[in-house]
């Protein structure tokens, strides 16, 4: 947690508290460790990557309500943003 800027994380989760994963994702992420991105707030911002990540689609998402609105479709699920308690 050393040098980020919030101070806690959060998972997301369906309406029962179970967390929402896909192992495609987790490959697309794993595929971008080491590499550089130019991070843009609007147009490359963290939700972007990770729909990108979800849906392996590069669609702009400028709001996190875009990408709750996203993971809810592609999981069919309502979302349900669990603090991780370490």
């Amino acid at each position: 947690m050393h040098d980020r800027s919030g101070e806690e994380i959060h998972i997301a989760c369906d309406e029962y508290g179970q967390v929402l994963a896909d192992q495609s994702a987790a490959q697309r992420a794993a595929s971008q460790l080491y590499q550089y991105a130019n991070y843009d707030v609007i147009e490359n911002n963290c939700h972007r990557f990770v729909w990108n990540c979800y849906s392996g689609n590069n669609e702009r998402l400028t709001r996190f309500v875009d990408l709750n609105e996203s993971l809810s479709r592609f999981f069919n699920s309502r979302l349900s943003w669990q603090r991780l308690d370490w």
